[in-house]
Parts: structure tokens; sequence; C-alpha cells
């Protein structure tokens, strides 16, 4: 794991010393570079924020599969106190951080696993994007890490995997 970070920092090095040759020869000007890094920096976190909405979503699943719930109707609520979720408190990573982790009604303490699946998603969604260049690859790889995060927590908690994880999981192979 330490040899493809090192690979890839290397060749992010690489490419930033080939760009400062480029400029100085100039085939490239230096506004390009900045520009391509604006446009690099916009996307990531355009791409982390579709991982934390995700994420969020991986972890109505998370909670919901294992109990034979819908996962697509139905309103967010606590799960100590059952009332339902604002709007504005249930913007992905923000709403757990200004509420210090803890439910507005109730005032009782959300498990961190909200926060990690949510973090892990957006982290792993910027990865995947600055990591590969096939868009296709990278939409099937973070669908795929998705599903596997939404797997190690519910078998983490229940010790089991919901047959619709394993046949979307067999769909995936497949495709």
């Amino acid at each position: 794991k330490i040899e493809i970070f090192t690979n890839n920092f290397q060749a992010v090095y690489e490419n930033s010393i080939l760009l400062i040759n480029y400029c100085y020869q100039g085939f490239i000007s230096l506004a390009a570079i900045k520009i391509y890094n604006f446009l690099t920096i916009y996307y990531s976190i355009l791409i982390f924020s579709l991982g934390l909405i995700l994420g969020s979503f991986a972890n109505v699943c998370i909670y919901r599969l294992p109990l034979d719930k819908q996962i697509i109707s139905g309103r967010s609520f606590c799960p100590s106190c059952n009332k339902k979720i604002a709007w504005f408190d249930n913007i992905p990573l923000i709403s757990f951080i200004l509420l210090v982790g803890k439910c507005r009604k109730c005032r009782k303490e959300l498990s961190i696993k909200y926060l990690l699946v949510e973090l892990i998603s957006g982290i792993s969604f910027v990865y995947l994007f600055l990591n590969y260049s096939n868009y296709f690859e990278i939409i099937f790889l973070q669908t795929l890490v998705i599903i596997l995060l939404i797997i190690f927590f519910i078998d983490l908690k229940h010790f089991i995997i919901p047959d619709v994880l394993n046949f979307t999981l067999i769909g995936l192979a497949i495709f």
C-alpha cells in the first residue's frame, strides 16, 4: 500500500515538473496551470459532496435493510426518540458536526458510525476520481465502495449480509 502511494505521489510530482518545464519553454501558460488546478479542486469538492450524500444514503441502508424497512420512502428519524429529522439537520457531515453528534430533539448521542460512513465514502470518491481517468471505471468502483461499506457495517452489527446486496454484487460482477 505504501508502494502504491509513493508511486502515485511520484507520478503527481513528475507531472508537476513536466508542467513547469512546459511553462518555461512557452508551451503552456501559467494561467492554464492555474485553471487546471482550480478545476481539479472544484471537481474534487463536488465529488466529495456527492460521496457524502451517497454515504448518507448508505447510512439509511445500513440502518433499514436488516430491519426489512423501506430504504427509498420514509423520512429520516432519530433512532432513540423516533422523531423525524428536519432537512437542515440531515445535511451530511455538517449537521453531525454542528449538532456535536447529538439529536436536536432528545439530545441523545448519535453513533460515530454515521460520521465514519460519510467520511469514508467522500474520501474514497475523491481518491477514485483523482487516480482513475476512465469515467465508467470510476462510477463502477464508487458503486462498489458504497455497497461494500453497507455490507461491512451491517455485518459488523448484525452478523448478516442481506441477499439484496449479494445479488447486487453478483450483478456487478457479471456486468
